[in-house]
């Protein structure tokens, strides 16, 4: 448990693994960041990028997609532009699609 508490950064004596699917960690994610009315980003270029949008949408939160074809990643370019125009709470996007095989380049994402 020690490791968890080092990847998620928390001292937190609750933090424990729990076992589901890919889209129930994002159900708990979304669940435990997005309160009604936050602005969120999220990236969708496959099956699971929809899905992250839709579930941010029912806890009540301001999407704005940031589009592409599917199967098609993001520039860095275009998550900064997107990040600065609409100054989201969250900016979601899926590493690994595959719905579509596509695997997103994570290099620079988040300084």
């Amino acid at each position: 448990l020690e490791l968890l508490k080092w990847v998620w950064q928390t001292n937190n004596e609750t933090t424990i693994p729990i076992s589901g699917t890919g889209t129930a960690g994002m159900e708990t994610t979304i669940a435990n960041l997005v309160e009604p009315g936050d602005v969120v980003v999220i990236g969708v270029n496959g099956y699971f990028g929809v899905r992250l949008a839709e579930m941010a949408r029912r806890y009540g939160a301001i999407v704005h997609e940031l589009k592409k074809a599917w199967g098609e990643g993001y520039t860095l370019e275009e998550i900064t532009n997107a990040v600065n125009t609409y100054h989201p709470k969250i900016f979601g996007m899926v590493h690994g699609e595959t719905s579509t095989g596509a695997l997103q380049p994570m290099e620079g994402i988040g300084e």
